[in-house]
């Protein structure tokens, strides 16, 4: 009989402090912003794919965080070798590329086209867009400007 109770009191106070610490868990949830799990989602190379679907469908959020987000679309694009991201990739620049707020990232993001085309990574399926938002960077920039005409001739 004592036994048993000792039991049953010991299970008590199991119970009571697995309910206490759950409690104190959920009491100090903090909760983050979309753009933060989207920067950890860029972070982790398995969700990749996940990142760019939801970025092709939330334009608004792809706006309003284009400085931040703009920089690791590009460094994906350069690194990555799955074929389905890089695709998925792609469709996110040329989202970033009709973006109203695209002069943020402008310059930014002809570096990254320059060095994508200096290591032949360049997509070809950018290249249209790519002449006709840089128009000016490339009179600027004669010798490159040279150098894609004349492999991309269209």
């Amino acid at each position: 009989m004592f036994h048993r109770y000792k039991i049953l009191k010991r299970k008590k106070e199991l119970n009571n402090r697995n309910f206490k610490t759950k409690s104190t868990k959920n009491a100090f949830k903090v909760e983050k912003s979309e753009k933060e799990k989207i920067i950890i989602m860029f972070k982790n190379s398995a969700l990749l794919l996940n990142v760019f679907n939801r970025l092709n469908t939330n334009q608004s959020l792809l706006d309003e965080n284009i400085e931040e987000f703009s920089v690791f679309i590009f460094s994906n694009l350069m690194k990555c070798k799955k074929e389905k991201v890089i695709i998925k990739n792609i469709d996110c620049i040329k989202k970033i590329l009709q973006s109203k707020v695209f002069f943020k990232v402008q310059n930014t993001a002809f570096d990254y086209f320059k060095s994508l085309f200096m290591m032949n990574k360049f997509p070809k399926r950018l290249v249209s867009q790519f002449k006709e938002k840089f128009q000016v960077q490339l009179q600027n920039d004669q010798e490159f400007s040279r150098l894609f005409t004349t492999k991309y001739k269209t």
